[in-house]
C-alpha cells in the first residue's frame, strides 16, 4: 500500500490526477490536500510499492527545480530517483519521527549503486538557522504540538521580521491553542507583508470563522478568490458560511467551484450533503456521502454522518441497518454502539438499547455520554435509582455539559424530589444552555409541585378552592 500526500502549487495537476487514478482503481490509498500554505515546497510520502509509471511522475516534479521535502514511513527504501535531496524525514505511522527538541535530517548519498542514510543531528541544533526553525516550526504543526510551533516561528520572526510566512504558520498555530485574537493579529501581519498570498487571506477567514466573526471572514475569503481564483479551499469555506446563513443556493454555488477546482478533496462531498439534506434533497445527500467515502475511506465517519440522515428522516429500520453495516465493519466502535442504542431505545426496544450502550460503556468507561444514554433508557423503563446512578457518573466526568442536569433534573421529579430536581434546574439555566424556555416551564411546574407539597391538608383544600373560584 502508498499512501501519499501532496502539498504543491496548480501546476502539479497531472501528478495529483494520477495520484487520484490509482485511488480509483484500488491500486493504492492515496489522500490528496492540493494546499498552497507551502507554496515552495512539494511533499511525498512513500511507504514502498511504487511503480514505474508512479516514480517516473516524481521524476517529472523533480526536473522542475523546486524545493522539496521526502517524508518516508520508517520501514521504506528511498527510490533511487530521490538521490541527492537532503531534506527527508522518516515517519513511524502517523507520527513525525522528530523529537521535541531536534529535527533530524537523513542526508542521502548513493554508495556503491544502493543509498545509504547518514543522521547528522549533532551539529545540527547548535548551528540552527531561519529556515531549519521555520521547518522544524511546520513539522511540530504538523503533529499538532501548537505550543511548541509557535515557539518556533517565533525563533524566525526574531531573526527576521520580514519573514511572512513565519507570521501565517504562527497565526495557524495560534489558532490551533484557541488564541484567537493572537491569530487574528498575526495573519493580518501576514497580509499586511505579503498581500498576494492567497493562504494567508484564507486563514485569516478561518480564524474569523472559528472566533464568529462572519462578516470578516466572507471578506477575507472573498479577497482569497481575487488573488487566486483557482485556490479552492475559500470557495469551501464560504460554502459553508453561505449553509450557516441558511443560503443554500450559495452555498451550493459555492461548492460546485471548490469541486470544479478540485474534485477529489473528500470533505467538500461530506459538507455538501449536510446542505442537500437541509434542502430536503435526500437522495443526493446520500451519494455525496458515497462518494466521500470513495475518496477518504473514512468508514466510521461515512456511516456517522449516513445515521444522522436517516435518524432526521425517522426512517427506524434503514436507520438500524446502517448500524448493523457499521459495527459489521467495527464491531468495538462504542460511538456506533451508542448510535444504536439511541435507535433501538426509540423504536422501544430497551432490552437491545442497555445490551448496546453498556458494551459502550465497558470499551470506553470515561465517556460521559454513555451514561447519559443509558440513564435516558433507564428512565424510559422507570428504573429511576439506576437512572440516578448513571447520570451522577455522567457529570461526574462531565461537569459543565448542561443536558446531564436537565436529565437529573427530571429523575429526582419523577422520584418526587423535588427541592434536588430545582437545584438541577436551576443549575441547566445557571450555565446558558439551549432550550431554556422550557425548562424555565419545568422550573416552574416543579417549584408549584413543591410548595403544593409543603403545605398543610388544610392549605391545599384552601388553595384548590382559590383555584377553582379564580376570576
Amino acid at each position: 500500500m502508498t499512501t501519499v500526500f501532496v502539498t504543491s502549487q496548480a501546476d502539479h495537476r497531472p501528478f495529483i490526477a494520477l495520484a487520484v487514478k490509482r485511488e480509483l482503481q484500488s491500486v493504492y490509498h492515496i489522500q490528496i490536500a492540493n494546499d498552497n500554505t507551502l507554496a515552495e515546497r512539494i511533499v511525498v510520502i512513500f511507504s514502498g510499492g511504487e511503480s514505474e509509471e508512479f516514480l517516473h511522475s516524481v521524476e517529472t516534479l523533480l526536473q522542475q527545480e523546486r524545493p522539496l521535502t521526502i517524508m518516508l514511513a520508517r520501514d521504506a527504501a528511498l527510490p533511487p530517483v530521490l538521490a541527492g535531496y537532503d531534506a527527508v524525514i522518516r515517519l513511524t505511522y502517523d507520527r513525525w519521527d522528530i523529537a521535541t527538541s531536534d529535527l533530524v535530517r537523513l542526508h542521502m548519498t548513493p554508495t556503491n549503486g544502493v543509498m545509504q542514510s547518514t543522521t547528522s543531528a549533532e551539529p545540527f541544533l547548535e548551528t540552527m538557522s531561519v529556515e531549519d526553525y521555520f521547518e522544524r516550526g511546520m513539522a511540530r504543526h504538523h503533529i499538532r504540538d501548537y505550543q511548541a510551533a509557535v515557539e518556533d516561528f517565533s525563533a524566525v520572526i526574531e531573526q527576521r521580521p520580514d519573514f511572512a510566512a513565519a507570521y501565517l504558520h504562527r497565526g495557524r498555530a495560534y489558532q490551533g491553542l484557541q488564541k484567537l485574537d493572537r491569530s487574528t493579529k498575526d495573519l493580518e501581519r501576514a497580509v499586511q507583508q505579503s498581500p498576494d498570498n492567497e493562504s494567508a487571506h484564507y486563514y485569516l477567514g478561518v480564524t474569523c470563522h472559528v472566533a464568529e466573526r462572519d462578516e470578516q471572514a466572507m471578506q477575507s475569503l472573498d479577497r482569497a478568490i481575487r488573488v487566486n481564483p483557482d485556490y479552492f479551499k475559500p470557495y469551501l469555506l464560504r460554502a459553508f458560511l453561505y449553509h450557516r446563513l441558511n443560503d443554500y443556493e450559495k452555498s451550493l454555488a459555492d461548492y460546485k467551484r471548490s469541486l470544479t477546482r478540485n474534485p477529489y478533496y473528500a470533505h467538500t462531498y461530506l459538507h455538501r450533503a449536510d446542505t442537500y439534506f437541509r434542502m430536503g434533497d435526500h437522495e443526493a445527500a446520500l451519494k455525496d456521502l458515497d462518494t466521500f467515502l470513495e475518496h477518504s475511506g473514512d468508514v466510521k465517519l461515512y456511516h456517522e454522518r449516513r445515521g444522522v440522515l436517516l435518524n432526521n428522516r425517522e426512517d427506524w429500520a434503514e436507520l438500524l441497518q446502517e448500524y448493523n453495516v457499521a459495527l459489521a465493519k467495527m464491531p468495538d466502535d462504542a460511538d456506533t454502539l451508542s448510535r444504536r442504542a439511541i435507535a433501538y431505545r426509540t423504536m422501544g426496544n430497551y432490552a437491545a438499547s442497555l445490551e448496546d450502550s453498556t458494551r459502550s460503556i465497558a470499551l470506553h468507561p470515561a465517556k460521559a455520554a454513555y451514561y447519559g444514554i443509558r440513564a435516558d433508557t433507564y428512565l424510559a423503563l422507570g428504573r429511576y435509582g439506576d437512572a440516578l446512578n448513571d447520570i451522577n457518573r455522567a457529570i461526574e466526568l462531565d461537569p459543565d455539559h448542561c443536558p446531564f442536569y436537565q436529565q437529573r433534573g427530571y429523575i429526582y421529579d419523577q422520584l418526587d424530589r423535588f427541592e434536588e430536581a430545582i437545584a438541577d434546574f436551576e443549575a441547566f439555566l445557571a450555565r446558558d444552555c439551549p432550550e431554556r424556555s422550557r425548562i424555565q416551564a419545568e422550573l416552574g411546574r416543579v417549584r408549584r409541585q413543591y410548595r403544593f407539597k409543603k403545605m398543610s391538608r388544610l392549605e391545599r383544600l384552601m388553595d384548590l378552592f382559590m383555584f377553582f373560584n379564580r376570576g
